[in-house]
């Protein structure tokens, strides 16, 4: 099996790549700073075709979920939509009922991907309250079946609207990857709420891509 190694470079970014002709494409993305361009979230949204020309980027950003690479999805709705999270604007906003255990969560399987975790971001939304203090990253591979990949109590890191946060996100073992990542409340937000509100997330690590 011949394999080529590649680096894509677009504007800022530089991406090194294994390209598989008969096999999968793995990107690896290293986190550079909040809200960033170096995510698998922005590489989906500029790749239109991943799984069969992943060395194609474009200059625009399109919604991964619009385009149908992934499915954002939450628990319970509020107000916006699961995938506004996906945008890169500042006029998103997506946010859950104000229910105990609310999720919002992304599915790379309708492109065949899956991440090995290295760190994570979230946006809060345009709300200037209730931000996140108590939740979990959750991996799966089927969406029935969680692995806790973190886990937060107090964390105090976004105090803003459209604040943003970035954890590591090691997984638990050198070799875990994860087709669907969950963001899930443990407990109430600064307001004292179960609102959960993405603005956004963003994924690093290794990111691999099954072909056709």
């Amino acid at each position: 099996m011949k394999k080529d190694t590649q680096a894509i470079g677009c504007r800022s970014r530089v991406y090194h790549f294994e390209n598989f002709r008969k096999g999968p494409t793995t990107v690896e993305f290293t986190f550079s700073s909040n809200w960033d361009h170096q995510g698998a979230m922005w590489w989906l949204g500029t790749t239109p075709d991943p799984r069969h020309n992943p060395g194609n980027h474009t200059p625009n950003y399109v919604n991964p979920h619009t385009s149908g690479l992934v499915i954002a999805s939450w628990s319970c709705a509020n107000e916006g939509a699961p995938q506004n999270a996906l945008e890169r604007d500042y006029n998103s906003y997506s946010y859950t009922a104000n229910e105990a255990n609310s999720w919002w969560q992304v599915d790379l399987r309708p492109c065949g991907g899956s991440v090995r975790p290295s760190k994570y971001s979230i946006r809060h939304d345009y709300n200037g309250s209730d931000y996140i203090r108590n939740w979990e990253l959750r991996g799966s591979n089927d969406g029935t079946t969680w692995t806790t990949i973190t886990r937060h109590a107090n964390d105090q890191t976004i105090v803003a609207k459209y604040g943003v946060g970035s954890w590591d996100a090691a997984p638990p073992t050198p070799t875990s990857s994860f087709s669907v990542f969950r963001v899930v409340i443990t407990g109430l937000n600064s307001s004292s709420n179960n609102y959960l509100m993405v603005g956004g997330f963003e994924i690093y690590g290794l990111l691999t891509v099954t072909t056709n």
